[in-house]
Order: structure tokens, then sequence, then C-alpha cells
């Protein structure tokens, strides 16, 4: 099922990661519309298998971003709302989520 089945009638994508992050041990694209946040996730050779996990952007109650490591930094983000959502990538990559969730949330 492609990622567009997942959306809501009338939503609007705004951000989409180049790469994956990492959300509880696994790897997840992060999509951010003018709603939620979106982890998407799909995986299998043969039998494709959809994973997918929001957040919607009103109920996101603050966002934490830090970077650790000296040679391979990464970045870390932490998303608190109804549950807490900690994603961990790349630094440039999760900058560039925090950044864009960061303008979404303070337009809510």
């Amino acid at each position: 099922m492609p990622l567009k089945d997942f959306l809501l009638p009338g939503e609007n994508v705004r951000f989409q990661s180049v790469s994956n992050v990492q959300y509880a041990g696994r790897a997840y694209r992060v999509i951010i519309t003018d709603k939620r946040l979106v982890l998407y996730s799909r995986s299998g050779v043969m039998f494709k298998s959809d994973n997918v996990a929001t957040e919607s952007l009103k109920d996101i109650q603050g966002i934490h971003y830090k970077e650790q490591g000296i040679v391979m930094k990464k970045g870390i983000l932490d998303v608190l709302g109804n549950t807490k959502i900690v994603l961990v990538g790349s630094s440039s990559e999760v900058k560039a989520i925090y950044q864009n969730l960061s303008y979404l949330i303070t337009k809510k």
C-alpha cells in the first residue's frame, strides 16, 4: 500500500525525509503534513508490510533536538505529545525534521 493511502482527505505533505531515521528499533521515513507527523515504514521482499505511526500536530506539546558524537554525529529528536517519540538519525536529516516540525507546530 503506498503512503498516499495513509493520508487523510485534504491532508497535504509539507516535508518528507530524504533518508530513514530510527524509531523504536525500526527505520522509518518521516513525513510531516499540515495535520500530522507520520512515520512510515515498508518491509518485506515478496510480501510487503506497512508500518505507520502518527501524532497529530495539535497534540505535540514540545520538541527537543540534540546531537551526540564527535566524528559521526547523530541527531536525536524528542517529540512530546500523547506519546514520546524519539527519532535518531544523521544530524543533518534529524535537524531538517526538527526545523520543519518546529515551524508547523508554532503555526497551529
